[in-house]
């Protein structure tokens, strides 16, 4: 077997005989607590001490009241020092810096995990139409998911375009200085109550949310950027940046939506609780036979076993199943968004998501079919659906499928791909600058406000923020401002080229009542620039596609797209919720229109028409931009429905991806640097094989590691001085071969497995309720365990946990968890016993994944990143612990250049 994948070797026979004898993850031989920490360290707890036999209690009746009142004391106590749980500077782009943690993307097993899983495990699986009952409710959730985002993204886009209507209908549009300053007033006042949710309610909102979803998939939590309250600011603050006329578009928000739409089935809800619930509800055979979730180990009939097996395992909780509905949530996104489920897939699959599997395919691809069918009977309003042909976000309608392609699209679509990777270069060059800007501006105002000295009774960190929140909204207004007053004023401005008279139609885009806008024109015309730019742009970019004649000018196509990409880099990354789908599809089907109109084109006597040329254009600038491949040609094929354009398409994204790279990295990829996320990529330097794991880590402090059993003083003075997520267990074993009893003799280290913070502080919170609630130690244990999610190790803080005693008689206990952060921040306030130990066997991990020292670093990062680890152990070749890597030191070996030959 490799490194990654190897034993932590086997201990000797006294430990495993240790192993064996231990019953409960704690022994105690007081009861009375300390209040303060002691001055000297216990031991290291190796040896076997009994517990006293407790009385069995029901808190719910329990008659000691003072017993009681104590006991409330000490849990409030647990829960004062706390930092807030929704920091400013969480998902904020703009800062510079987010707070993050790392994800658990590998199945955690312990001895509880173990333990708990056959309470809950029946002889017979019971299934459904052939599939178990977690197998079918992932596949109930999928097809929520692809329902409610097909619902939301019409939603959105219908709010929006209400928007735009209402606000042409109330300013006039003559071209007057009223209509002007009243037009530039509407724009600033919908964008600052857009950026204003975001800059104020939830900073993790804001920008399209592509680049979160890609970090989080890729193994970094990102705090405050999948919450309900994210959802809900992302899609009002979306249908209004759209609806002020801003540069933005829906799509990378839907993703963003998706992903916390699954999300939130599987961190805000809690199916476990539900069943639960339904099962008290219901006659108890009844409940077994429709829900058949959590049948009893012992099988039908054990009505005794099945009362004493307390809180159920969580159910869809773990990371693990929370990425996998992630993914699918940003496919259902972004099917919904263009009406491309195959491309929402290739999207998910290619830009967001880190890992994938076949049964992922295959779900995600139910879910952006019921996502892209959902929005399409919801546009006709349900019963008004005749034909599933025409569900594309800008179908052509089969027009272009009929016309025949001409070889010599072939050179000019390189050609354009050439010009849409310069182009799409410094349009990431001028966002990185731009938002380096905003950053530097951001940190200032923040900086200034701390340090200023007034009257203000506010705290100076909160007053800062507070600036730094409002700094942002001017920010985001005045972008706003500036593309309503450019976009008014050259409108204005071209009045005397861009009204077109109603007879000269040629396509028929003129007669539409709902497409054009007479502005400034005489009676009898229409204005061209006004109709592209103040009404719907997805629209207007189908207008663009499907025009063939002479009816729009080559000078307002130009102008168009110079102004749209002008506007986008100016609006993209303040604190407006929004994508640039749209927006550069705009800008780059109007340059490619410009093109295909200039004189040379229309004299030559090559076959190619003008819609070819825009659709590539639109292609060219999206591939230089956001450095798509297979996904891109899918969804414009999608998209479009012009499938004679396979070859051309190709060539473009492959062309401009290729000079795009070569001038400067993607979009997303400048993103995630801002934000200072460690993503890791698939691939490392090949040179970095003469590089080994042990000159690595040579200059690294020696991990923080916990014995065998700990005294709880000591582990919660560990826990307070670190803020590592996971901890290696290690034993100490002499010459002779046996185990040390003094953690601090020497000895060789060896390592027994790695246990994972929120473990360490449950078990403390289980010697809390064993020795302040008269609870056995195994009943504690089983409840503060259930308190924390196995996969996020995390506090799900249920509202009422519920568990049976040896007798039968039902215990709860209400204030069980910890509401502080998952960094740790309330380690000062755990319990501490002087003589209490803690018993590590039954929660750590007895395998984790490990490499050996002389492991080149490139292999580790390989291991590493395949297998989405969190903790990457280091040992020698006689088992002895030397080192532990993390994502930071792979974000690290990333970095490395190759050394020199």
């Amino acid at each position: 077997m490799g490194e990654a994948s190897s034993p932590c070797g086997t201990p000797p026979l006294e430990y495993q005989t240790l192993i064996l004898e231990s019953t409960t993850p704690l022994q105690t031989t007081v009861k009375r607590p300390v209040a303060v920490r002691p001055p000297e360290e216990a031991s290291d707890g190796l040896r076997e001490s009994s517990s006293p036999a407790r009385p069995s209690h029901n808190f719910a009746n329990r008659q000691d009241r003072e017993s009681e009142r104590a006991l409330e004391e000490i849990e409030t106590s647990l829960n004062q020092t706390q930092l807030p749980r929704d920091d400013y500077r969480r998902g904020d782009e703009v800062g510079g810096a987010t707070t993050w943690s790392s994800l658990n993307y590998e199945e955690f097993i312990n001895d509880a995990s173990i333990a708990a899983s056959r309470r809950w495990t029946p002889k017979r699986r019971r299934v459904c139409f052939g599939y178990s009952g977690r197998t079918l409710a992932r596949w109930v959730v999928t097809c929520a998911i692809g329902v409610t985002m097909g619902g939301v993204a019409i939603g959105l886009s219908r709010a929006s375009d209400a928007l735009l209507s209402c606000r042409n209908g109330l300013v006039s549009l003559d071209g007057s200085a009223t209509s002007f300053a009243v037009f530039v007033a509407w724009g600033g006042a919908i964008g600052a109550a857009s950026s204003g949710l975001v800059a104020f309610v939830a900073p993790g909102a804001s920008g399209s949310g592509i680049p979160q979803v890609k970090a989080y998939l890729n193994g970094v939590r990102l705090e405050g950027c999948l919450s309900v309250r994210v959802f809900c600011v992302k899609l009002l603050g979306t249908v209004l940046s759209v609806g002020s006329g801003a540069s933005l578009g829906p799509e990378g928000p839907l993703v963003h939506l998706g992903a916390i739409s699954g999300s939130f089935v599987t961190g805000g809800l809690d199916p476990t609780r539900f069943c639960v619930a339904l099962r008290r509800l219901m006659p108890r055979a009844a409940s077994r036979n429709v829900l058949g979730l959590f049948p009893s180990a012992a099988g039908v009939g054990r009505d005794e076993d099945d009362e004493r097996r307390g809180t159920p395992p969580p159910f869809f909780r773990s990371d693990l199943d929370r990425r996998d509905f992630l993914s699918i949530g940003a496919a259902c996104g972004f099917s919904a968004a263009f009406g491309a489920p195959i491309g929402g897939v290739l999207f998910s699959l290619e830009e967001a998501s880190s890992f994938w599997s076949n049964e992922l395919l295959w779900r995600s691809l139910v879910g952006a079919v019921l996502s892209t069918f959902t929005a399409l009977a919801l546009e006709h309003n349900i019963v008004g659906l005749s034909e599933v042909s025409r569900y594309g976000l800008i179908s052509l309608r089969g027009k272009a499928d009929n016309q025949e392609v001409s070889l010599a699209l072939l050179p000019l679509a390189a050609i354009f791909g050439v010009f849409g990777g310069v182009l799409g270069a410094g349009f990431n060059a001028s966002f990185y600058r731009i938002m380096r800007c905003r950053q530097r501006l951001a940190k200032a105002v923040e900086r200034a406000w701390e340090d200023k000295e007034d009257e203000d009774p506010r705290d100076p960190i909160l007053r800062a923020r507070s600036a730094k929140a409002v700094a942002r909204l001017v920010d985001a207004t005045l972008g706003v401002c500036l593309t309503s007053f450019a976009f008014y004023a050259v409108a204005r401005a071209s009045r005397s080229w861009a009204c077109v008279d109603r007879d000269e139609d040629d396509d028929g885009w003129l007669r539409d009542d709902i497409f054009t806008i007479r502005f400034n024109c005489a009676e009898g015309k229409v204005h061209e620039l006004a109709s592209l730019w103040f009404g719907s742009r997805e629209r207007a970019i189908k207008k663009i596609l499907e025009a063939s004649a002479g009816e729009f000018n080559g000078a307002g196509l130009a102008l168009s797209g110079v102004l749209t990409f002008c506007t986008l880099a100016l609006s993209f990354g303040s604190s407006l919720p929004g994508g640039l789908f749209l927006p550069l599809i705009f800008c780059g089907a109007s340059l490619g229109g410009a093109v295909a109109r200039l004189d040379f084109v229309e004299t030559s006597h090559l076959s190619i028409t003008r819609r070819h040329m825009s659709l590539l254009g639109a292609v060219a600038l999206l591939a230089g931009v956001q450095r798509s491949t297979v996904s891109l040609c899918v969804i414009m094929l999608e998209g479009t429905g012009n499938t004679a354009l396979l070859i051309p398409i190709i060539v473009v994204v492959c062309v401009a991806r290729f000079v795009g790279n070569s001038l400067g990295d993607g979009l997303y990829e400048l993103s995630l640097e801002l934000q200072s996320v460690p993503f890791l990529e698939r691939h490392v330097h090949a040179g970095l094989e003469g590089i080994t794991v042990k000159s690595f880590c040579r200059n690294k402090p020696p991990p923080v590691s916990f014995p065998l059993r700990p005294a709880a003083a000591r582990a919660a003075d560990i826990l307070a001085a670190t803020k590592h997520g996971a901890y290696p267990v290690v034993f100490r074993q002499n010459a002779d071969g046996s185990i040390s009893k003094d953690a601090d003799a020497g000895g060789a280290v060896k390592l027994a497995g790695l246990v994972h913070r929120e473990h360490v502080k449950a078990l403390l919170r289980a010697s809390h309720l064993h020795l302040e609630g008269d609870l056995p130690p195994s009943l504690a244990t089983r409840l503060a365990m259930s308190a924390f999610d196995p996969g996020t190790l995390r506090d799900v803080r249920p509202g009422r946990l519920r568990s049976r005693d040896e007798e039968g008689n039902e215990v709860c206990y209400d204030r069980l968890a910890s509401r502080g952060d998952d960094d740790g921040s309330d380690d000062d306030t755990l319990p501490h016993y002087s003589e209490v130990h803690l018993h590590l066997e039954r929660v750590m991990v007895r395998s984790p994944h490990l490499v050996y020292e002389d492991c080149p670093v490139s292999r580790a990062y390989r291991l590493f990143v395949t297998m989405g680890a969190r903790h990457l152990l280091v040992v020698n070749h006689d088992g002895d612990l030397t080192g532990i890597l993390t994502r930071h030191d792979m974000f690290e070996i990333s970095q490395l250049a190759p050394p020199p030959q």
